[in-house]
């Protein structure tokens, strides 16, 4: 394919998936404005693979949040990073546990409507590991991948 036209059609899939405000549901705006009315720097994305979920990536009080929503307005969830020494120590035992010769790589906190979670990265040997955890230090998903190498050239 000519380089040109490529670049031409990766910013303009860029431009399809990322939505200005004026192109969100009234419904989600709304439903979003009253659960984060202290949103700052809002940026819209139409997520397709979840059910066609609208995702606003925003600051508040200077920490960046995402928050997803469906097109009727319903929030779904709420994540932003979080530091190791923020993880609730019970769901610190279980990391350290069952994955004991592993390295923290990346957390999260996941608020939903069924509670909030803690989604951990860590990697062991060229191994990534993703979990997510419940408030009580239960494993409630798990996924191993081999880790991307990073090729310069």
């Amino acid at each position: 394919m000519n380089k040109p036209i490529l670049v031409l059609g990766i910013c303009l899939s860029s431009l399809m998936s990322c939505g200005h405000e004026d192109q969100v549901p009234q419904k989600v705006l709304t439903a979003f404005h009253q659960k984060f009315p202290q949103a700052k720097d809002v940026e819209w994305e139409l997520e397709k693979e979840d059910d066609m979920e609208w995702e606003a990536e925003f600051n508040v009080n200077d920490m960046e949040y995402s928050a997803n929503f469906d097109p009727e307005g319903t929030w779904h969830e709420t994540e932003h990073d979080i530091k190791f020494h923020e993880i609730p120590p019970i769901v610190i035992s279980t990391i350290q546990h069952d994955f004991a010769d592993s390295d923290f790589k990346k957390a999260e906190i996941s608020e939903t409507p069924k509670g909030q979670f803690y989604e951990i990265e860590l990697i062991q040997g060229e191994t990534e590991i993703e979990l997510t955890l419940n408030d009580k230090g239960e494993i409630t998903y798990k996924v191993t991948t081999l880790e991307e190498e990073e090729y310069e050239n």
